[in-house]
């Protein structure tokens, strides 16, 4: 145990100390990462002979070690270049980088970007800002503070005394009524089967709406059918990786859990203890805030509810000020084995200027994580959009939004319309419900002072064990994703990351479709630059869960534009194009898209002037980037990885097209001159091979194989189909005992039978039957009785892949009926 303290100081100290009385966005630290093989006696070397101080080993990266470099500066806007040089020159270190501090900010509504600070009002207790409260709830409040007639105090006082009861009786209607329970949509019936006596919780409108707001009643995550079924997120684990939590709060500490939390900020905090440390500038309230949404208690006549109230809640103290690459690294993957889902609601700056993406050792933890964390099921780490469309931003320029391994979570209003200062990007996965207006309201502090927000934000845990009733932005957002992503892992604990990705993907729904922008896909999937796929649906994503299998391998197919470099136009466009097969017959198979990566290098004089657009071969256009009004930067893109996820489910064969337009604004000076240059692009598509697809053409393979020297081809494949098809119904589907009819419904159907293809096989070969007129040598030997118990079988196995197919089976059945009757009569 005492090995274990010393690590974890040894993690804090060189993480951590390079955030000290910093003044400016990023800097160089006196810190490097390396990459040594041979153990850490080869790294303890290498550290002596070049001046570093050992540190420790880096977890969950073989051979990454941690140096301190005394002699050079703890801050610098210049990089060691000499140390660097000397390092990079040693025979045993095969990668290095000197550690830089980026600023972080957290997605809280209003940034310190924004005209004027943010003053939010909190309460504790019976201290309720009058503001904040509707009339009812002004009165209850007065109530217990004496300044009502006691006639309506005392039925006030009567109604907190019988709140003991609830929590009693709502468990009690949930065990009666989670068996019968079947639709997981919206009911009335079931929400009100859900009662608690938390005060906060009947004003939690993105729980339950009942109309609380002057949006559309319904309006919510729809997570009481999942709750009345069982599922409130027992059994998983969660952490805000974020300034730190409360964890000693009334309404947190119950779920709290010690093993997923730690301070990687703060180089004195060597217990890794995670609680907020304020700041003049800054409350550090904002990671309990998250923490609240995902994991306050039910029923314990505190604040109000979690959307996974029984799942364990860490929190990771990272956000506290510039942070560097091994900080985030460390804290993305602390405990990975033991935490389910990481939750970030923090980021470059959306100030609308800033292009970033993930450091080096941030970019391997996420793969590394995906791939390993979890017990090799895959961390999920879900991600904040962004706050920046005030400052015209784009989260496509963010690196952690649109990585892969991400999901990333946007914020609508109480109409289910786009909030003011949502980011739109083709990243964006999903939306949930949090507050703010669609409209950015023209004065922001007469509007906090008139209490208008206040009717439709987020409810939440605080500091000091306060409960605060305001909360917005896309940090409230992820929370609230993250519980929901909870309560599907519950429901199917063998989720991969991915499969909650496409579940996601899947449960989504338009929660308005009065917003211009939504389109299909060429997958018949509904999409938005700024939804997504829609808002998450928490009981349809339990639903999928329950029933789910897992999706297959992940493939990655590279494609490459091999023509000339391309002249950006003065005010024009130049468009690139790329013809792609899905590296057809390579282990690279790709057919059924995930995630798309336009990796792209760019020159421009004003980044900002830049738009770019992909079209896929199905037609679906995904807007890569967009103008940006406050990006005077002539840096460009360099090799920047543009993702979206809006070709979710696609075929990716065929043309596939670029837009690069340059967009001039009064910001530049104007000219005929070429203004830029396409340098590089690259697809990059991740996903799945087609399974239906693939099987069908192993068989195909195969059998052609197999008749390569037949006289007449068509008929040695048809005898070959028939004969694979009888060898595996009797091997596999028919049983060797004779089964009665009467039992035939509660047979359990045999264990690795393919479906598809068994089904696949059936189908051809009686087809081919059909059009042959029963041709007696082609003749499949299978009775009627055989095919009915083959369907029976089949369709206890998988009912709603067979359902469709039912019916045509049964007339092929009647077919051969007829044949059989046929061939009795010659």
């Amino acid at each position: 145990m005492a090995g274990r303290v010393v690590y974890s100081s040894a993690v804090i100290l060189l993480l951590c100390v390079v955030q000290i009385s910093l003044t400016s966005d990023s800097h160089y630290t006196n810190y490097w990462v390396v990459r040594v093989p041979g153990g850490e006696a080869a790294a303890r070397d290498v550290a002596a002979r070049n001046g570093f101080k050992y540190l420790h080993k880096f977890d969950h990266l073989a051979d990454h070690y941690t140096l301190l470099h005394d002699q050079t500066e703890a801050r610098s806007k210049r990089s060691a270049d000499n140390v660097n040089t000397k390092l990079a020159s040693d025979p045993q270190v095969h990668w290095l980088a000197q550690q830089v501090a980026h600023k972080r900010v957290k997605r809280q509504l209003f940034a310190d970007e924004d005209p004027f600070a943010w003053k939010e009002e909190t309460f504790v207790g019976d201290e309720y800002p009058d503001i904040s409260l509707s009339e009812s709830r002004r009165e209850e409040m007065m109530a217990k503070r004496g300044e009502i007639p006691d006639e309506q105090s005392s039925e006030v006082e009567q109604e907190k005394k019988s709140s003991d009861g609830d929590k009693a009786e709502a468990r009690a209607a949930v065990d009666d009524f989670v068996n019968s329970v079947i639709e997981q949509g919206h009911s009335e019936k079931v929400d009100h089967m859900v009662k608690f006596n938390d005060p906060e919780y009947s004003r939690m409108w993105y729980l339950h709406n009942d109309g609380q707001t002057k949006g559309p009643k319904g309006l919510d995550i729809n997570v009481i059918p999942a709750w009345v079924n069982g599922y409130t997120g027992k059994g998983i684990v969660a952490t805000i990786v974020d300034d730190g939590f409360d964890y000693t709060h009334p309404d947190l500490k119950r779920n709290y859990d010690p093993e997923a939390s730690f301070d990687y900020s703060d180089p004195k905090n060597l217990n890794g203890n995670p609680m907020p440390v304020p700041e003049s500038s800054d409350p550090m309230n904002h990671g309990t805030k998250c923490a609240g949404e995902v994991a306050m208690e039910a029923d314990n006549d505190n604040c109000g509810v979690g959307v996974a109230y029984d799942a364990k809640i860490g929190g990771i103290r990272l956000i506290t000020g510039p942070t560097s690459d091994a900080q985030e690294a460390a804290a993305l993957s602390h405990k990975r084995d033991h935490i389910d889902v990481y939750s970030c609601c923090w980021g470059p700056s959306d100030n609308g200027r800033t292009v970033q993406a993930p450091g080096e050792l941030v970019s391997r933890i996420l793969e590394d994580s995906t791939t390993y964390g979890r017990n090799k099921r895959g961390n999920v780490y879900i991600w904040a959009s962004g706050n920046g469309g005030t400052n015209d931003d784009d989260c496509g320029a963010d690196g952690y939004v649109s990585s892969i391994y991400t999901i990333a979570v946007g914020a609508i209003s109480v109409d289910g319309l786009s909030s003011y200062y949502m980011e739109a990007c083709s990243p964006t996965m999903a939306v949930v419900p949090t507050g703010g207006k669609h409209t950015n309201p023209a004065d922001l502090e007469k509007m906090l002072r008139s209490g208008m927000v206040y009717e439709e934000d987020i409810i939440t845990t605080d500091t000091n064990h306060k409960c605060t009733d305001h909360f917005q932005g896309t940090s409230s957002a992820a929370p609230l994703a993250t519980g929901i992503v909870a309560l599907t892992l519950q429901a199917n604990p063998d989720l991969t990351w991915r499969d909650v990705q496409h579940i996601v993907v899947r449960g989504a729904k338009v929660p308005n479709p009065e917003e211009p922008g939504w389109s299909l896909n060429g997958a018949d999937l509904q999409v938005h630059h700024k939804y997504g796929f829609g808002m998450m649906d928490a009981s349809a994503m339990v639903k999928l869960a329950q029933e789910w299998t897992n999706v297959g391998h992940q493939h990655r197919c590279v494609v490459t534009y091999d023509g000339p470099e391309r002249d950006i136009p003065a005010g024009g466009e130049v468009e690139l194009e790329l013809e792609a097969d899905g590296c057809h017959d390579t282990r690279d198979l790709v057919e059924v898209l995930e995630h798309v990566q336009s990796v792209m290098t760019i020159d421009h004089q004003r980044r900002g002037d830049l738009s770019v657009k992909l079209t896929s071969p199905s037609g679906t256009e995904s807007q890569l980037m967009s103008t940006r009004s406050q990006d005077d930067s002539s840096d460009g893109f360099q090799e920047w990885p543009f993702m979206t996820v809006y070709n979710w489910g696609e075929d990716p064969s065929g043309k596939w097209t670029v837009a690069v337009k340059d967009n001039p604004g009064s910001r530049r000076k104007r000219s005929n001159e070429p203004v830029g240059k396409v340098r590089a692009w690259s697809l990059v598509l991740w996903g799945t091979r087609d399974e239906d697809k693939f099987d069908q053409r192993a068989a195909e393979m195969e059998k052609a194989a197999r008749c390569v020297d037949a006289e007449d081809k068509e008929d040695c494949a048809l005898k070959a189909l028939v004969s694979d098809f009888t060898k595996d119904f009797t091997d596999e589907v028919m049983p060797n005992d004779i089964v009665p009819a009467d039992e035939m419904e509660s047979q359990k159907a045999e264990e690795g039978v393919s479906i598809d293809g068994l089904l696949n096989t059936f189908y051809h070969a009686v087809d081919k039957i059909q059009r042959e007129k029963g041709n007696k040598n082609d003749k499949i030997p299978v009775t009627v009785e055989q095919a009915r118990k083959f369907i029976s079988n089949m369709e206890r196995q998988d009912p709603a892949w067979l359902k469709h197919q039912i019916n045509e089976l049964e007339d092929l059945i009647q077919t051969m009926k007829k044949m059989d009757k046929r061939e009795e009569e010659k």
